[in-house]
């Protein structure tokens, strides 16, 4: 059975992006950003730190504990780790193909991309910080 807390895990993080991104087509001035260039260059940046940190953890959990392996919440933390991986890997690409591409990012830079790194970046920092959480209350544990 499904608890309340796996649903949150699932859906919290996605759920808060897409109003977030809608709040940023709505209201375009919530999330300004007066210098795109600057913007994905970070994007590109904190996309490429997280992925590497993620599959250090991940390196780490499969090393763990195998009393923590045995337990119900070891592929749940797998499949987590995997989801954000995958978020920061996607977001980072996507962030280094359009600064590479483009010379100048201000004249190709719309609300629909703005929306979509909005959308991408509140996803991978809510994941994040809620993974973080995860992993360091099984360390305080001593499950890994």
């Amino acid at each position: 059975m499904k608890t309340n807390g796996y649903y949150l895990e699932i859906f919290y993080a996605p759920l808060a992006s897409i109003i977030s991104s809608i709040l940023n087509v709505n209201f375009p001035y919530v999330f300004l950003c007066k210098d795109p260039t600057i913007f994905i260059s970070k994007t590109v940046d904190i996309s490429f730190i997280s992925f590497g940190f993620l599959l250090t953890i991940l390196a780490l959990i499969i090393q763990c504990n195998p009393e923590l392996k045995s337990r119900k919440i070891y592929p749940r933390l797998i499949l987590y780790n995997k989801r954000i991986v995958f978020i920061s890997l996607i977001l980072g690409l996507v962030s280094l193909i359009f600064y590479s591409v483009y010379n100048n990012v201000c004249d190709n830079w719309n609300l629909t991309f703005e929306s979509f790194y909005v959308f991408f970046l509140i996803w991978l920092i809510l994941d994040l910080i809620h993974f973080i959480n995860i992993f360091y209350s099984l360390a305080i544990n001593r499950d890994i």
